[in-house]
């Protein structure tokens, strides 16, 4: 979906004007490009949404602002849904990191994101990164990647008892409660590591 800068113009000058409450619709340019970066996210997303259903698009830049706007409310919606699902088991093995991220800052980003006037920002350094962590995507398309990419790595890693990822943390380093290392990688190293150390054990007595 192409969309001229006088079709998009509308739409910015609309969001303006809520944006001050109804009292003007002058911004500052920096608000100005805040709010095009704004609405040419929310189509962005509608541009994704028909790229992976095949669903024929709207033909106005309004029609598309509009519906890229719902499936941002609902993406942020099963977002929060998610995350509520996730939390009561979350576990961050004693890292300081991942405990911060995750517990303490994606409930900030749920309260703060502003899916109106802002949704490219997706407010939050992360600063433990997941294993197939994108940094290219903004706004709660990150957030939903990284809650998929959490969500996941939980999974993996209640494979193995909580203890013995302790001390496989430990062994790497005693001090990973302060180090942003990511748990679940390391937890896959050592694992393969050690089964590959088995197959050629086995292999050196001649068992395989």
């Amino acid at each position: 979906m192409q969309y001229e800068m006088e079709e998009l113009v509308p739409i910015v000058a609309e969001l303006a004007k809520g944006y001050t409450s109804g009292e003007s619709s002058s911004v500052s340019y920096e608000q100005a490009e805040q709010l095009m970066q704004a609405v040419q996210y929310t189509i962005h997303e509608l541009e994704l949404e028909s790229a992976s259903r095949a669903v024929s698009a709207p033909v106005t830049a309004r029609q598309a602002y509009d519906a890229g706007y719902q499936l941002l409310c609902d993406k942020v919606r099963r977002c929060q849904a998610a995350y509520n699902q996730m939390i009561p088991e979350f576990d961050a093995y004693g890292n300081e990191f991942y405990y911060d991220t995750v517990v303490k800052g994606l409930p900030k980003f749920f309260l703060y994101y502003d899916v109106r006037y802002n949704p490219q920002d997706h407010l939050l350094t992360l600063d433990y990164v997941t294993r197939d962590f994108d940094p290219q995507l903004t706004g709660i398309d990150q957030i939903e990647d990284y809650l998929l990419g959490t969500v996941q790595e939980q999974r993996y890693l209640k494979k193995f008892p909580r203890s013995q990822v302790i001390a496989v943390l430990e062994q790497w380093n005693s001090d990973y409660r302060e180090l942003p290392v990511n748990v679940a990688q390391l937890m896959q190293d050592v694992t393969r590591q050690r089964d590959a150390d088995a197959v050629g054990g086995r292999r050196d007595d001649g068992t395989e």
